[in-house]
C-alpha cells in the first residue's frame, strides 16, 4: 500500500496546496501580425437539409469514413451517414438523464474506443444532477457506454457505466472534449469549475479535485499502469478498483499532492482539444474561454500549464 501511495493518482482536497506557477513563458516560436488581415467567408451546410439543436461536438469512429456523430447539448446524438444525400439517424438519447438547464451545461464530449467495432465502447461527458456517494447535487461525469452488438447505429442507454463523477458548484465552465490520441489513452478537458474570476481557486494548482486541468487515462487498465488513490469523483468496481488506471509516464508522476492523471494543468474551460496525442513532442491545440470579450486558441507544452505557460495563437472576442 505504501508504494501504491507514493504514485499519487487523486488527492484529497484538505492536502497541502502546492506552489502555484507563476510566471507566465514567453513564447518565441509564433510570428502572429499585430493585425492581421482580413478575409471574406462564407458559411455552408455540411449535412445537406438537415439540422441539429444546439450541437456542441462531431465525433468520428476509428476506421469508418462513412459516417459521423452529432452531439446535441440537450443530450441526444445522432449517427449521420454521409454521401451525396446525408442521413441521420437517432444513436442516443439520454436527456432525461443531463442537466443542459443552464448555457454551459450539457451533454459535451464524446469518443469512440479505438478498438470499438470489438469492444462496442464509446465515451461521453455531461453535467447531470444526481447523487454520488450519498450526496446529491450537480457533478461532472465521464462516462462508458456500450454500442448494441446487434445495431452498431445504436448506443444502449441503459450500458452507462460512470468512471468519474466530480461535484461542481458552478454551472459554467465544464471543458467537456474528449478524444483518444495515438497511444491508445483517453483525453479528457476539464473546466476549473465556473464562477468568475477563478473564485474556486481551481485553476492553478494541481493538489486539488479534477477541474483545471487536460487529464489522460488509460481505460484499459494496461499492465504497467497505477491504481488511483482514493477520491469520491472516482467510481470502483467491485474489486475497489477503478475503472482506469493512470500511465506510469503521465507528468507529474510522483508528487505527493496530486491526483497524477493530468498532462496539462492551468486552464480555465477549454472547450476543444485538438492534436492530443503531444508526449512525442507535438504539443496539443487547445481553445480556452477567456473573461468579458476575449477566448484564446493556444499552444501548451505538456506538462507546463495552460494559464501561465500557454503561447497564444489567436484571441479573439
Amino acid at each position: 500500500m505504501a508504494g501504491r501511495m507514493a504514485f499519487l493518482a487523486v488527492v484529497f482536497a484538505g492536502f497541502a496546496r502546492m506552489e502555484a506557477i507563476d510566471e507566465r513563458v514567453a513564447n518565441d516560436t509564433l510570428n502572429v501580425p499585430e493585425n492581421p488581415q482580413v478575409f471574406g467567408f462564407q458559411t455552408e451546410n455540411a449535412f445537406g437539409n438537415l439540422g441539429f439543436q444546439r450541437p456542441v461536438a462531431i465525433a468520428r469512429q476509428p476506421g469508418r469514413n462513412d459516417r459521423v456523430f452529432v452531439v446535441e447539448q440537450a443530450g441526444r446524438v445522432y449517427a449521420v451517414e454521409l454521401g451525396e444525400t446525408p442521413e441521420r439517424r437517432l444513436f442516443l438519447d439520454i436527456r432525461s438523464r443531463v442537466d443542459s438547464g443552464d448555457n454551459e451545461e450539457g451533454l459535451l464530449g464524446m469518443a469512440f474506443h479505438p478498438d470499438w467495432e470489438t469492444n462496442r465502447q464509446v465515451f461521453f461527458f455531461y453535467t447531470i444532477n444526481t447523487t454520488v456517494n450519498g450526496q446529491f447535487g450537480r457533478y461532472d461525469r465521464l462516462a462508458r457506454y456500450q454500442i448494441d452488438p446487434e445495431d452498431e447505429w445504436v448506443c444502449l442507454e441503459d450500458s452507462e457505466r460512470p468512471l468519474l463523477s466530480q461535484r461542481d458548484d458552478a454551472w459554467n465552465h465544464n471543458g467537456g472534449d474528449i478524444h483518444f490520441g495515438d497511444d491508445g489513452f483517453l483525453y479528457l478537458s476539464l473546466g476549473d469549475e465556473g464562477g468568475a474570476g477563478d473564485n474556486y481557486d481551481n485553476s492553478r494548482f494541481i493538489d486539488k479535485d479534477f477541474f483545471g486541468a487536460i487529464v489522460r487515462i488509460d481505460v484499459d487498465r494496461r499492465p504497467g499502469g497505477l491504481e488511483p488513490n482514493a477520491h469520491p469523483a472516482v467510481h470502483l468496481d467491485e474489486n475497489e478498483q477503478a475503472y482506469y488506471s493512470i500511465p506510469a509516464d503521465n507528468p507529474f508522476i510522483g508528487a505527493e499532492s496530486f491526483r497524477g492523471v493530468a498532462v496539462d494543468p492551468g486552464m480555465r474551460g477549454h472547450v476543444q482539444v485538438l492534436h492530443p496525442t503531444a508526449l512525442d513532442g507535438l504539443d496539443p491545440r487547445v481553445a480556452d474561454v477567456e473573461r468579458v470579450d476575449l477566448a484564446r486558441v493556444g499552444r501548451d507544452p505538456v506538462g507546463q500549464g495552460g494559464e501561465d505557460a500557454a503561447g497564444d495563437v489567436a484571441d479573439g472576442g
